[in-house]
């Protein structure tokens, strides 16, 4: 059993411990990727299983379990909850919302620990007048520990009541540095994109096409769920990717129903696994 947040947010679920980080909070950390997000968030720790690879617990389950569900833009993701932290990239978030607890009241049994929910930057502003680009720009970031390489480009337009917003992510990365050694297999090299176009043809009422794509190559390095790594076992992930896409409405209406919230989305999924055993 699964549920559906609203789109504005987790309001009637104020009696749960709730933690929001907004796009302030974003980029005043500059984070490489959710999971960095998450690892700010009390209650919420972070395993990683390589430079961009990993998954959350919270109160001891793990995202794999599914007693953690996580959300996209209030729809429940149903795959593999691990994946998908990798592929969202920072500046295409508008926040993050981390309930902590028991959801399942509303949500059903797999919100036993709490949830996670992340809503996905959409195009502000007007949208009247002829098309016309309305910005853009583009963000670098260096990591030292695994010589690690991010950028970011995106541009959004609007027009005629239409309007979009959309960017390219690329993640490079080396093994990391640690005070113990070098952390083997645990480099990674990502790149997708991500497009989210609008239509407003009266004042209350919203469609939204979603479309992502994101195709990663990286390594193991084991540890999370008591998986061996390097040098006992090596596995690579090449490719890894992910291709989704979203339909969505939202509409103020009269009579008897005054708001509607619905949407119909698919993620596809193909991996590539290779494993090199070794003894030690």
């Amino acid at each position: 059993m699964g549920g559906r947040l609203p789109q504005a947010g987790i309001p009637h679920l104020a009696e749960q411990s709730i933690t929001v980080v907004d796009r302030a909070q974003i980029e005043a950390t500059s984070p490489t990727g959710l999971l960095d997000i998450l690892a700010s968030v009390p209650g919420v720790s972070v395993a990683r299983s390589g430079g961009i690879g990993g998954q959350i617990y919270l109160r001891g389950f793990s995202s794999n379990s599914f007693r953690s569900p996580m959300f996209i833009d209030g729809d429940r993701f149903r795959g593999r909850n691990t994946l998908q932290l990798n592929y969202l990239a920072p500046d295409e978030v508008e926040r993050v919302e981390v309930i902590r607890g028991p959801g399942s009241v509303v949500y059903g049994s797999e919100a036993l620990t709490g949830l996670v929910n992340v809503v996905t930057r959409s195009y502000t502003g007007d949208t009247s007048g002829p098309f016309r680009f309305t910005g853009g720009g583009w963000s670098t970031g260096y990591g030292s520990a695994a010589s690690s390489f991010t950028t970011y480009d995106w541009v959004k337009g609007a027009g005629q009541g239409f309007d979009f917003i959309g960017g390219f992510a690329g993640r490079w990365g080396g093994d990391y540095q640690t005070s113990l050694g070098t952390v083997p297999n645990s480099d990674y090299q990502s790149v997708g994109g991500n497009i989210k176009l609008g239509y407003s043809p009266d004042i209350g009422q919203r469609l939204e096409l979603s479309l992502r794509s994101y195709s990663e190559v990286d390594g193991r390095a084991g540890g999370v769920g008591g998986a061996p790594g390097a040098p006992y076992l090596q596995v690579r992930q090449d490719p890894n990717q992910v291709h989704s896409a979203r339909i969505a409405y939202t509409g103020e209406l009269d009579g008897l129903v005054k708001h509607v919230e619905s949407s119909f989305y698919v993620n596809y999924f193909d991996t590539k696994l290779e494993g090199v055993s070794n003894s030690v």
